[in-house]
């Protein structure tokens, strides 16, 4: 069975995003964060650049 990866946007910066949905997405074999959001463009490329995510 072939596994496929689900991708998918982060919609916060907030703490429970980057304290618990960023690091299990990171331990899965199965999910991947592509994107994410805040409140400024501004955070949101910070967090982006700071955790790889393009």
């Amino acid at each position: 069975m072939a596994h496929h990866i689900v991708r998918y946007g982060l919609l916060s910066t907030a703490q429970i995003g980057l304290n618990a949905h960023l690091p299990a997405s990171r331990e899965s074999k199965t999910s991947e964060i592509v994107s994410i959001s805040s409140r400024t463009i501004e955070k949101a490329k910070q967090i982006a650049q700071t955790h790889n995510i393009d």
